[in-house]
């Protein structure tokens, strides 16, 4: 169980040469897949259950538009690039796959195999939202792409 040191401890912890308070994780262990550099970023524990962040990579790809384009104010109208976190119904990728994290640049997305083709869906979207198709497409350089979906 972890617990905090109240404000006034003076503990420390020896790291090479530098001294750190024993209540803040080591600059060496920062990079962690929860993104948690200190205690004071874990929830209460309440219900007994903490909830640790997942920081989700995927394959960054390129919105492409040409001349029949209608965005109708949708993703391909607001940005340039994607993030795909996942592939077809399970919504997963293969373990080469996930390089890139999300950012309001390229915001994440899943790539669904509808209608005989596969369509972008927000990652974000709510169950049932209907969507319509604007004319983009994806491209990206990256290699992976054809083991992603086979084209």
């Amino acid at each position: 169980m972890l617990t905090r040191l109240p404000a006034e401890a003076k503990a420390t912890v020896r790291h090479g040469t530098d001294y750190v308070p024993a209540y803040r994780l080591l600059a060496a262990y920062t990079e962690t897949p929860w993104g948690i550099a200190e205690l004071d970023q874990i929830p209460e524990v309440g219900d007994g259950v903490i909830e640790v962040p997942v920081i989700q990579k995927g394959l960054r790809a390129e919105v492409l538009t040409g001349p029949i384009h209608c965005p109708n104010k949708g993703l391909s109208y607001r940005v340039r690039h994607v993030t795909i976190l996942g592939v077809g119904e399970d919504r997963t990728l293969p373990a080469f796959a996930p390089i890139s994290e999300p950012s309001d640049d390229a915001p994440s997305v899943y790539l669904l195999f509808q209608y005989g083709r596969y369509v972008v869906r927000p990652a974000d979207a709510p169950p049932g939202k209907w969507f319509m198709a604007s004319g983009a497409h994806l491209h990206t350089g990256d290699g992976r792409w054809r083991e992603l979906i086979g084209h």
